[in-house]
């Protein structure tokens, strides 16, 4: 990249990935056999339990797609050279956001640690840690399940490249 890096992270595998697969498999196949079995009368009742049926379920069904693919394919692409940092999601090889920020512009680069699972309980997910930088008043979130210490090895590549400031206080409003 001629002074410059490129990383790429993959998505936190989740252990709900395997749910939500089996989820997909028993959304479509527990109905239509369960249909088959069944005698639901007229046809207008039939056609009333597959509209509910598909109402319902659509939304379930997109997100517990989504959330595969996303935990299967996804990618996040670090790209930073002298004059700017980019930071690009993709999703099976397709790109869906990318943000271009200008060097200059960049400060506060950290790792974000790991929240409660709940309220009352010690032990924290590992799926919530993100990196963070400030860029134009604006709080940009990349790299969700990232360790520290690759958090540390990614930070101080970039430092690295560019040495962008440490601190600049930032308008929690612009969270992306």
């Amino acid at each position: 990249m001629g002074g410059g890096i490129r990383v790429e992270i993959p998505a936190h595998f989740s252990w709900l990935t395997a749910p939500a697969v089996i989820f997909m498999a028993a959304w479509t196949a527990i109905p239509t056999a369960w249909l088959y079995r069944t005698d639901l009368g007229s046809e207008e009742t039939l056609f009333r339990f597959a509209l509910i049926y598909a109402a319902l379920g659509a939304v379930g069904f997109c997100v517990a797609a989504g959330w595969a693919v996303w935990t299967l394919t996804g990618r996040t692409v670090v790209s930073l050279d002298l004059s700017e940092l980019k930071i690009q999601r993709s999703v099976a090889g397709i790109a869906l956001d990318t943000g271009t920020f200008a060097n200059s512009d960049v400060s506060s680069i950290r790792w974000i640690p790991p929240t409660l699972i709940w309220a009352f309980r010690t032990d924290t997910d590992p799926g919530t840690t993100k990196m963070q930088f400030a860029a134009k008043g604006k709080t940009i979130r990349f790299a969700c399940g990232i360790t520290e210490r690759e958090a540390c090895a990614l930070i101080d590549g970039m430092l690295e490249v560019y040495k962008f400031p440490k601190e600049v206080a930032v308008d929690p409003v612009g969270v992306r």
